[in-house]
């Protein structure tokens, strides 16, 4: 996990449950991948949980 401030945030993801998040891009669509891919785990920069869940 990143440091909080380190980088400008240019992109964001839902957390939906049981490790998986969904996110979306222009050129690629919906996606939901897993928290633990090192690719999105190094990149992430914080994790909340919506209290309506």
């Amino acid at each position: 996990m990143k440091k909080p401030g380190s980088r400008k945030v240019d992109h964001v993801g839902i957390y939906v449950g049981k490790g998986f998040f969904v996110h979306a891009s222009f050129t690629n669509g919906i996606h939901i991948d897993s928290i633990a891919n090192p690719y999105y785990f190094q990149r992430l920069v914080s994790i909340r949980k919506y209290r309506g869940f």
